[in-house]
């Protein structure tokens, strides 16, 4: 049976990270094929913090409403991805997930859930972060795609995103689940789903060249189409540009905006813009120190606030 069509909820209110030191984290390294240290990694975290400032100051200048945490741990080269363990959610759900590396865990602290609670208006905690020391992980927004619209939580599974949790998740939102497995041209899985499936109000985008399941593969393009979503294929170039790691928000006055970088809107071709500008206006970021290094893009480094 179908699932009726329904408007994706986008936020207009969005919690970005401003690190105390951003740089290359060994931690997460083995697992993150984006991440890339270069030869030159002089000013680092300035380069990293003016790229973040413009983000910030072009979201604002949209009418975008951005809660910006100062954070003070110089150990936490990775804090610019706040989407990572925490998410909030329609019903007032604020969650909070467990992390892979130790020192990402450390993002989690109390000041700034405490700036998360005071600008969301919450009703339930679920606090599902003591899970990591079982060693089973769920990182948030980034291994779990949400259609708010047709309540379905996507999610390609890797060591960094566990079914068990997901399904766990989805029980306490009222969401479906779907889970399958994608791989990158060297045979590992994509540690987050997001840098493979963005989700907008009636447009995907899409990786599945990497799904060798073919009735995974069948089954997860049917979901999309049958929820109303016009599905955009992208190539492995276009993953390891960040086409895939993207986010539509909206202003005050309800007009929707698709978050990308400059890398990634350089690497789509006319078809794919023209097909993404029908839905929304389409604002690119230049954040290639961010991207590099950090090995996440644009869609890792803002929250949404509902």
């Amino acid at each position: 049976m179908s699932i009726p069509t329904k408007r994706i909820i986008c936020a207009q209110k969005v919690f970005m990270v401003k690190p105390a030191r951003f740089g290359f984290n060994n931690q997460t390294a083995e697992t993150n094929a984006f991440q890339k240290q270069l030869s030159d990694n002089n000013n680092v975290h300035e380069k990293a913090i003016k790229e973040f400032l413009k983000v910030v100051n072009q979201l604002e200048s949209k009418g975008v409403e951005v809660v910006v945490f100062e954070s003070d741990d110089i150990d936490a080269p990775d804090s610019i991805f706040p989407n990572n363990w925490f998410s909030t959610h329609q019903n007032g759900s604020l969650i909070l997930y467990p992390m892979f590396a130790e020192n990402r865990r450390r993002e989690r602290n109390p000041n700034a859930i405490t700036t998360i609670k005071n600008n969301f208006n919450f009703s339930t905690i679920l606090d599902i972060s003591e899970q990591e020391n079982q060693n089973f992980y769920l990182e948030g927004t980034g291994s779990i795609v949400f259609d708010h619209g047709a309540q379905i939580a996507y999610a390609a599974l890797s060591p960094r995103t566990n079914e068990m949790l997901l399904n766990q998740i989805c029980d306490s939102i009222s969401y479906k689940a779907h889970s399958y497995s994608c791989k990158d041209s060297n045979g590992m899985d994509f540690y987050h789903t997001n840098v493979i499936l963005h989700i907008g109000n009636g447009y995907a985008v899409l990786y599945e060249q990497g799904i060798e399941n073919h009735v995974e593969k069948a089954k997860l393009v049917g979901s999309l189409k049958e929820s109303g979503k016009e599905v955009i294929f992208i190539t492995p170039e276009q993953v390891s540009s960040f086409c895939g790691n993207m986010l539509q928000v909206k202003n005050a006055k309800g007009s929707p905006f698709l978050l990308c970088s400059e890398t990634a809107l350089n690497a789509f071709d006319s078809t794919q813009k023209k097909i993404l500008e029908k839905y929304s206006e389409i604002t690119s970021f230049h954040i290639p120190t961010i991207e590099h290094i950090g090995g996440g893009g644009i869609r890792c480094m803002i929250a949404e606030l509902y």
